[in-house]
């Protein structure tokens, strides 16, 4: 559904002069949480490593920032 596309925006040195629409590819959250269900009970290593849930989160903070100050958020590593 293309009402459902985001919209990505790369500067700098980490890919320079993207600016385009990306894809919103369905996911199965199901296997997801299995791993998380795993993980909290000793059985195996977190589905997502620690540094990239920061990241993440980094992304998301931005990105709702720039929702509501309609201005470009730089995130730098």
């Amino acid at each position: 559904d293309p009402a459902r596309r985001g919209q990505l925006r790369l500067t700098g040195g980490v890919a320079p002069g993207i600016d385009g629409t990306v894809e919103t590819l369905p996911g199965d959250y199901r296997l997801f949480y299995a791993g998380v269900a795993r993980a909290l009970a000793g059985e195996a290593p977190s589905p997502v490593d620690a540094a990239d849930v920061l990241w993440q989160l980094r992304v998301l903070e931005a990105a709702l920032a720039s929702a509501a100050s309609s201005d470009v958020i730089v995130l730098s590593n």
